[in-house]
Formats: structure tokens, sequence, C-alpha cells
């Protein structure tokens, strides 16, 4: 297990380790998984072992040889049950439904059983049977605890709304985890693991739920073979189920457990991770650790009190605007997509050119354009 901070080299080190496994040929490249969180990472770390292999490398055109799998949870799920799917009483032609979709089922489902629909939401019900399904638990687990009407009601959408995805053929995204568990515990398939894969790399593993712990548990049928690379203080899914004491749970299933430290940040300044570590330094839950750069201090960190989100646009475009005359390019983030509107129309006024990185402008919006295309006929 390597436990490292923010900008400290996580993903470097597992993908060097991938690479290393092949260069030593300590493992065939079919032989390893690698295993992450969104499609984006999981391209940079296939990217990054092609490059240290090279084009006619251990990964290269020449030999043709691919990594065993490289891509999220759910990616490798939807392959195996693909091809194993039957196993566990799944077509393999089955339908992955979108969380669009999903909440469709439930609005017919809450119809179906006469609820209210203003006072029963689908997307509350699909949070709710999301967040049990990560914990691997099913509607007849619910029904021996559910005491209220409320978690009653739960039970009874819940039980229609998985007859209509078997019915369809179809699986969410939680029961592409909740199947590959189901898959991979039977012995036929642990025996063809144990042939098939050795080395099971897992990056931001703070970041895993109950379903894809038991997942790389039943994957890592060679114990030595299993990495992970993880913080605990950068642990943000709680909301989709995570839960970052996994990391302490592996030290707990594997005794013999080696844990890493990485302590250097290449980042970031040491003013900003002091910061950082003041805001944290008194966690008890978990191993918190102090983070040195490799950058000097850098500027000092200023605390600024605004009233509204209309001032704190100005005073940000203020800033900006006295940056950017010693040249240079300047990126404002932000928490949230609602808070890009009052920065955005600031900059505006300020006839200000920018560029909205992984969203649309608030102008430019569906919605937006179709309110002013009215407000331009009136």
């Amino acid at each position: 297990m390597v436990l490292a901070g923010a900008g400290s080299g996580k993903t470097k080190v597992l993908t060097y380790r991938a690479f290393c496994l092949m260069q030593k040929k300590l493992a065939d490249p079919a032989e390893i998984i690698l295993l992450t969180f969104t499609n984006k990472a999981a391209e940079e770390m296939k990217t990054r072992v092609a490059k240290m292999s090279g084009p006619s490398g251990v990964l290269g055109t020449s030999s043709r040889r691919e990594l065993g799998f490289a891509g999220t949870f759910h990616t490798f799920g939807a392959r195996m049950l693909r091809h194993y799917g039957q196993l566990v009483n799944l077509p393999p032609n089955f339908v992955i439904y979108d969380t669009d979709d999903s909440e469709s089922v439930i609005k017919g489902v809450v119809k179906d059983l006469g609820l209210d629909p203003k006072n029963n939401r689908p997307g509350m019900y699909l949070h709710l049977i999301s967040r049990m399904k990560n914990e691997l638990l099913t509607p007849a687990d619910l029904a021996e605890t559910a005491k209220d009407d409320f978690y009653k009601k739960v039970v009874s959408v819940w039980q229609e709304y998985e007859k209509v995805l078997r019915k369809a053929a179809a699986v969410d995204f939680d029961d592409l985890l909740i199947f590959t568990v189901r898959l991979l515990s039977l012995p036929a398939m642990q025996e063809r693991i144990r042939e098939k894969y050795k080395y099971i790399l897992v990056d931001e593993y703070q970041d895993t739920n109950k379903a894809q712990f038991l997942i790389t548990k039943l994957l890592a049928v060679h114990p030595t073979g299993l990495m992970e690379v993880g913080a605990a203080a950068q642990a943000i899914y709680s909301f989709r189920g995570a839960d970052f004491r996994n990391l302490s749970l592996l030290e707990k299933e594997y005794p013999n457990l080696v844990t890493l430290r990485l302590p250097k940040n290449y980042r970031s300044t040491q003013t900003i991770l002091d910061a950082a570590y003041s805001v944290i330094a008194n966690n008890k839950n978990h191993p918190v650790i102090k983070l040195e750069a490799v950058k000097s201090f850098g500027e000092k960190i200023d605390m600024v009190e605004v009233i509204d989100e209309k001032e704190e646009a100005a005073y940000v475009v203020s800033v900006a605007e006295r940056l950017s005359a010693t040249g240079g390019s300047l990126a404002v983030l932000y928490r949230t997509n609602a808070q890009s509107r009052a920065i955005e129309e600031a900059l505006i006024r300020r006839k200000i050119d920018y560029k909205l990185v992984g969203g649309i402008r608030f102008y430019d919006r569906a919605e937006i354009k179709d309110l002013l295309a009215y407000l331009r006929v009136i």
C-alpha cells in the first residue's frame, strides 16, 4: 500500500511498477490489471505505461501485447459479465441503463404503485437504492430492517425496479459491481483468475466502496501481486458510497501488508501545503501525511471577506486584471458550477475574453438561449 498526498507522484509510482514488472519479465502484460475510477484517469495510466515501454518495447506494436486490463471498475465488470455473465444468470447481450434510464424506470414504478409523484421523487429513490447496492444489500435485506412506512415504501419501489430491470435484460451502474462480485466469488472463476492475472494495481483506493473492495480482494488471488495507491485525506466520494476506511481494512485483511509513504510534493508551494495541513492536522480518523514541497515557500495566502457572490466575482476579476498585466494566462477555480455565473458576468462587464473549461457558458446553455430567444421576439 502506497500512502501519498496530492501531487506526490502516486500515479507515476503505479504505472512505473507496471512497466518494471514487464521490463524485468516478472509478468506478461496480459497478466496485469490497472484499475481506477474515471475513464480519463485510465487513459492517462495506459498512455504513461505505453510511453515508458516505447514503440517497440514490451507494450510495443511489434509484439502487439497489451495489458490484461486498464480502466474503471465498472468497465472491468462489464467486460467480465459480457463473457461470463450467464454464470450469474445474466444474458451476454444485457443492456446498461444510465442514471436517466434508471430514473425513468423508477418514475414508472412510482406511478404503478399509486404513489404521489410530488412526494416520491425518482432521484431520491435511486440515490437510496444506489447507496444500499454499493453496500451489497438487497431488497430482502432492507425488508428485514425496515420498521417505518418510508423504508417499507423504498423496499416496494426497489423490488419493482429490479423486476423491470431483469425483464428488460438490463443492469444499472451499481449492478455492474454487484454482479461482478457474485461472478468472481464462484470457485470456477477464482481458478480462472489465478491462471490469468498475477498483478492487480489500484489507483485512488480511498474512493473504493464495499463492492469495489471485494472485487479487489477477489482478484488478488496472488496476495503479493496486489498494490493500492491512495490517501485518506483525498476521499471526496462518500456520497457515492466510497469509504476511505478501506485503506485501514486492508491492513486487517493482509497482516503482511507493506506500507510505503510518499511525503514529497511536486505540485504546490510549501505555503499552500502548510495551510492545507493545518486544516486537517487534528484528524483522528486516519493518518495525515505532512507533505514537503520540492518548490520554495512561494507567496502568502490572502484571505478576503466579501458581502456576496457579485462582490466576490468583482474582486476575483480585479486580481486577474492586475496579474494579467504581467503577461501569461490565468485560471479561476470554483467549487460548484453555480458559482460560474457571477464570475462570467464580471468578466463580460470588463470585456475580458475567457474560456470555460469542463462546462458550458451560462449564456450558452440551452434553456438560457431559449429564454433569450423569447425575449428577442417579445
